[in-house]
């Protein structure tokens, strides 16, 4: 008779720490990136979901894909090179 309620209770518990669990989320939102569209000096918005940490070139969802960068620190060009996360 007392291993029902036990029972219940234990799916409960484990209902709630799965759930708990699940509310945290890594991901990250799109940041904007720059790519050079119409010349190397252009600097054109896109949201990307890219990184500063080096690794794979990030590139953009445009038709022809192109890499993305970020302004340097003086905010002057866009010639910091984004990678993929």
């Amino acid at each position: 008779m007392l291993a029902l309620p036990v029972a219940a209770f234990a799916l409960a518990s484990a209902g709630a720490l799965s759930t708990s669990s699940t509310s945290t989320s890594s991901v990250k939102p799109p940041i904007i990136g720059y790519v050079h569209a119409t010349s190397s000096s252009s600097c054109d918005s896109r949201n990307v979901n890219c990184s500063s940490n080096p690794g794979a070139t990030c590139m953009s969802a445009d038709a022809t894909p192109l890499p993305v960068w970020k302004y340097n620190a003086l905010g002057t060009a866009c010639d910091q090179q984004l990678f993929k996360p």
